[in-house]
């Protein structure tokens, strides 16, 4: 079983996922992430399921449009961590000196550039 695996399934709080995600820039660990919790959905129901898959699409909805409510981290993700940037500006500010204030974060210009792509579509 990998780190992930077990996170992924002895998180004692499904709901607080959402910080993994928002605090996590790096797509490939996202994917990662979705990949497991889509072999995890894919055992407990018995279907195989891939990303490209319908039913797979379908899982992802809200329950109270036929799906299962799961969430996509990969597509949550740039919204999520864009957030909590914004959040945390004021903070940032405050604890770093002024010289490093002033410098670009690379991760959130990364988000932002997936966010308006994904807007686009």
């Amino acid at each position: 079983m990998t780190p992930l695996h077990y996170y992924v399934t002895h998180w004692p709080f499904p709901n607080s996922n959402i910080c993994f995600v928002a605090t996590s820039p790096v797509l490939s660990v996202l994917q990662r992430y979705d990949n497991v919790l889509r072999s995890i959905v894919s055992s407990v129901v018995n279907i195989h399921l891939n990303s490209e898959d319908p039913s797979w699409t379908q899982a992802t909805l809200p329950v109270d449009m036929g799906g299962l409510g799961i969430h996509s981290a990969v597509s949550i993700a740039p919204s999520a961590f864009l957030t909590s940037s914004n959040a945390s500006t004021d903070l940032v500010r405050a604890i770093l000196p002024s010289s490093l204030v002033s410098l670009p974060v690379p991760e959130i210009e990364e988000a932002l550039g997936v966010w308006s792509q994904d807007r686009k579509v």
